[in-house]
């Protein structure tokens, strides 16, 4: 089978450019906390990563105060006074990140940053890191679409603004999400074993292709296949 046209990379950051995992359970627990709420288990606050913050609240809320918004809103709030100001501190770039950066663009992809963060958690996270957005044609945040992952659409707003059709796209990611978000809109899907879900769980998904890293992503795109994995 022939390879693909590949003429962008769209990527995720948390989990994938960044390990923000520990900093994630850490302010949402610190949020659920302050509001008086019991914590609930990490894999509760896990299995709605790339939805946003608001949403993996939501979901990690026990049925019954689910339902009382006020409560909600009281552990959003919290949380948004917590990150990224006061665990800033316990983000960590993924190494080798620049390196591939600047290799992608060298070989002629075009790139963008699709991410569950908001603009100015977007920001913050940026200043912790030794690249920013001079490497990326387009940073599409939380703040840009009206649905997160597994909803197509900032993925699909992405291959728009770096003009390119979805199916000339690699979307790359480390969680599932990020896998049905990318097939929805028609992308190839590259998941990286950086993040808080298993290789195991990720391939379920089936993905084109798992990588441990996305250092390894320049070459896997050199010899690019639909569901290689």
């Amino acid at each position: 089978m022939a390879a693909p046209k590949i003429g962008g990379v769209i990527l995720d950051i948390g989990g994938t450019l960044v390990y923000t995992i520990d900093a994630i359970l850490d302010a949402m627990g610190k949020a659920f906390a302050a509001s008086g709420v019991p914590v609930p288990p990490p894999a509760e606050f896990i299995k709605s990563l790339g939805k946003g913050n608001a949403e993996i609240i939501m979901g990690a809320l026990p049925a019954e105060i689910a339902k009382d918004m006020a409560v909600y809103e009281k552990i959003y709030s919290n949380f948004e006074g917590i990150f990224p100001s006061q665990v800033i501190g316990k983000l960590s770039g993924i190494d080798g990140v620049r390196v591939t950066l600047e290799k992608l663009r060298a070989y002629g992809y075009r790139l963008a940053i699709t991410t569950a963060f908001n603009a100015k958690e977007t920001e913050a996270i940026m200043g912790r890191v030794d690249w920013g957005p001079e490497f990326f044609d387009a940073v599409l945040t939380y703040d840009d679409v009206k649905e997160m992952r597994p909803s197509p659409e900032i993925v699909s707003l992405a291959a728009a603004r770096i003009g390119k059709p979805a199916s000339e796209c690699v979307c790359v990611g480390d969680t599932v999400n990020d896998v049905l978000a990318a097939r929805a809109a028609g992308a190839y899907v590259v998941s990286v074993l950086t993040g808080p879900q298993d290789e195991d769980t990720l391939r379920h998904a089936k993905p084109d292709a798992v990588i441990p890293d996305v250092t390894y992503l320049p070459a896997v795109l050199r010899n690019f296949r639909r569901a290689t994995c």
